[in-house]
């Protein structure tokens, strides 16, 4: 199985696993406060993931002499990730609260909210942030926070010198004892 595809079902994973999570507490008898709470405490756990993840693979790909492209294919593969990962929080937490976000349109049906959030994440994670739909508790904006930590950390990823990453990563190697 190639290593893109298992990082790719492992975050699917864990998306799908907070998914399931947030659903069987929304049917208890948790106040509206506790699941949200719930949801940013879930949210900041999967920011450290992804921010872990991508430093331990950016050493990887830095250590092995890996081209360049293969470095930006797996940052597309977790921009996606984070997109998708935010979008289902900003939709869990309107699903608890639904004063969680101002700009949602009384009569839009549940898949046009669901598509409204993951356009939220996309414009969130590219900084450009129209102001069609805007956090309005606590809550949404400690997720809009993270996700945009998130991004700044990816940009500054992709901007940073990979090769002079590369270089220092392989004279620490070359001057370390060997075993």
């Amino acid at each position: 199985m190639p290593a893109w595809l298992l990082y790719c079902i492992k975050h699917v994973v864990l998306v799908i696993a907070t998914l399931m999570l947030i659903t069987l507490l929304k049917f208890s008898v948790f106040s509206s406060d506790m699941l949200s709470s719930i949801i940013v405490l879930l949210a900041a756990g999967k920011t450290i993931y992804f921010v872990r993840q991508s430093y331990l693979k950016i050493v990887e790909v830095s250590r092995q002499n890996t081209p360049y492209y293969q470095f930006m294919r797996f940052i597309a593969l977790n921009i996606i990730l984070v997109i998708f990962s935010f979008g289902l929080d900003y939709w869990c937490l309107t699903q608890v609260n639904p004063k969680s976000f101002v700009g949602f349109q009384p009569e839009e049906s549940p898949f046009e909210i669901f598509f409204d959030c993951f356009y939220f994440s996309t414009l969130n994670f590219t900084v450009f942030g129209f102001g069609e739909l805007m956090p309005r508790t606590v809550y949404s904006k400690l997720l809009v926070l993270m996700e945009v930590c998130i991004s700044f950390l990816t940009f500054l990823f992709i901007l940073s010198d990979f090769i002079s990453l590369k270089e220092s990563l392989q004279k620490q190697d070359s001057s370390a004892p060997k075993k």
